[in-house]
């Protein structure tokens, strides 16, 4: 005597077989796609990066983030001379957060808007410290894996 598979039954798992080859197929990709073509980081980090400089008072450290086309007409020398007389370098000031107002671009360039909290001495000979807001815009040039960033003036 001949046993029949009822027709539901094959169904049920031809329908299980189909849906996990499907699973599997969209679960592995294929060894020459990278897993996201537009994986780098996020402008911010050149932001954080320039705080950083600037609450170690790391004059270098700024020049270094600047993006390649201002590094190659200003030289490293000129940059510690212009920041010499810089007041967010001196010892009494530091940034104590900031807040993102606006920020446009692409994959390459970045504009950011920014209000900081400027954290300093109420006056030269006080102890005593205050937070006030400091505007700032920033150009955020994506070059060699990571965000260079440059200040302009506010506009």
């Amino acid at each position: 005597m001949e046993r029949k598979i009822p027709t539901a039954m094959c169904c049920f798992a031809i329908g299980l077989l189909v849906l996990i080859l499907a699973c599997g197929c969209l679960t592995t990709k294929p060894s020459g796609l990278s897993e996201n073509p537009s994986l780098q980081p996020d402008p911010e980090t050149g932001l954080i990066a320039w705080m950083e400089a600037i609450n170690t008072h790391d004059v270098t450290g700024l020049y270094n983030l600047a993006p390649e086309e201002i590094r190659d007409q200003v030289s490293l020398d000129q940059f510690e001379k212009a920041n010499m007389n810089n007041s967010l370098m001196t010892q009494d000031k530091a940034i104590a957060g900031y807040k993102i107002l606006n920020e446009t671009g692409n994959a390459t360039m970045t504009n950011i808007r920014v209000e900081l909290l400027l954290r300093q001495n109420v006056s030269a000979d006080s102890v005593q410290t205050e937070t006030i807001p400091l505007y700032l815009n920033f150009e955020e040039w994506y070059e060699k894996g990571e965000w260079k960033v440059w200040t302009l003036p506010w506009s």
